[in-house]
């Protein structure tokens, strides 16, 4: 039986798909590759829904449903959206109390005029509720198509936080009378919170980014870990802080400016290891901080302790944009060029290493006790 479960192992894995296939990634031995969901149209973004329902948006519009392993034919909605260049529906976020209030933002890029809208939606069952759009924020209207940013999620706080690109204009990551090229901070309702750090008028949170397309949320401490799209030397992972300067358009990756804060970790444009040229993904796994590069194909982490050298999981990924942190202990990643969700699971615990579920230890206890009580009673009525 083992054998069989190889073998079957062994062809998802070079399979990838059923009908249509899927290039696997490499990953080190005993860990495996395989298709989650295929068939999405440029996808940008995803998230898990807090009942496990994986949405996965579109560039150009569509917020699609993944439900029991199955992608569902009939979008959560769908946007009328500018997706020229790197426009388009872009970021996604449940609200904390979603169980109770049905509540999903998106971010996506408006037309006529052109500018970034986090929208909010009410869900219904497995679309959204029809007449249920709130405007949470609107900016600036665009210039250039690139560099948009687009990743929401809400913070240990409860607040929502909002990554916008510089809009390829460096000078507005560090004016603060304009919300490009910044991380930004809001309540629910997209009203501004009063301890913001620059004020209870000012939606900034931190500045100094070029294209913070993703980042991430450390489970335990709340702490930001963003992942801003470097020009032309350097990716970088920061920890974000309130009221924080990141040095675009000054400085690029690591420096010693006491004005600016340093990156956690950095890589390189065509030397070290590993190289790239657009840092996307980021998703806490098994203790770990997991990052993807689109150019270089591939998935590396580090230690949030001892951030100084990556070791790498995954080669030969299609064009990843987003990494997630399942629920069943996989890590799951989006390739934009395959249209692909691929999910990478762990090698499996041994029998004999494999921890008993608290069900055995409770049935142990009792079969324990039983034994223990029985042994008493038969010492009490021996003569």
């Amino acid at each position: 039986m083992k054998l069989v479960k190889r073998l079957a192992a062994s062809a998802i894995v070079v399979l990838g798909c059923a009908g249509v296939c899927v290039e696997a990634a490499s990953v080190p031995s005993g860990y495996t590759d395989s298709t989650f969901v295929r068939q999405l149209a440029s996808p940008t973004a995803m998230e898990f829904a807090p009942d496990g329902r994986l949405f996965v948006l579109e560039q150009t519009g569509a917020a699609r449903v993944v439900k029991n392993g199955v992608l569902l034919s009939t979008p959560f909605t769908t946007f009328s959206v500018d997706s020229s260049g790197e426009r388009g529906l872009l970021g996604i976020a449940f609200d904390p109390a979603f169980a109770t209030n049905g509540f999903v933002y998106f971010y996506h890029t408006v037309p006529s005029p052109a500018h970034n809208r986090v929208t909010r939606l009410t869900a219904n069952g497995d679309v959204a509720l029809a007449g249920s759009a709130v405007t949470i924020l609107d900016l600036e209207n665009l210039g250039p198509t690139n560099h948009n940013g687009g990743a929401l999620h809400f913070g240990a706080d409860g607040k929502l936080y909002v990554a916008v690109g510089d809009n390829a204009t460096g000078a507005n990551s560090q004016s603060l009378s304009s919300r490009f090229g910044k991380v930004l901070r809001l309540n629910r309702d997209g009203s501004i919170p009063a301890d913001n750090p620059f004020g209870s008028a000012s939606s900034i949170w931190a500045l100094g980014f070029r294209n913070p397309y993703t980042f991430a949320i450390r489970p335990g401490t709340g702490t930001l870990f963003i992942n801003d799209v470097g020009e032309s030397t350097y990716e970088e992972i920061d920890v974000g802080v309130a009221g924080g300067n990141y040095g675009w358009p000054t400085t690029e990756g690591p420096t010693n400016n006491p004005s600016f804060r340093t990156p956690l970790y950095s890589y390189q444009h065509g030397s070290g290891s590993p190289t790239g040229c657009a840092i996307t993904g980021g998703a806490f796994w098994a203790g770990r901080y997991y990052f993807a590069d689109f150019c270089g194909g591939w998935i590396y982490s580090i230690d949030p302790a001892n951030p100084a050298s990556a070791t790498q999981l995954a080669a030969g990924a299609s064009g990843p944009v987003d990494l997630k942190a399942g629920a069943d202990g996989a890590l799951y990643y989006l390739e934009q060029q395959s249209g692909s969700v691929r999910v990478i699971r762990p090698p499996p615990a041994t029998d004999g290493d494999a921890p008993l579920p608290l069900s055995a230890w409770v049935a142990l206890a009792a079969l324990l006790f039983a034994v223990a009580v029985q042994k008493r009673f038969r010492n009490a009525a021996a003569p």
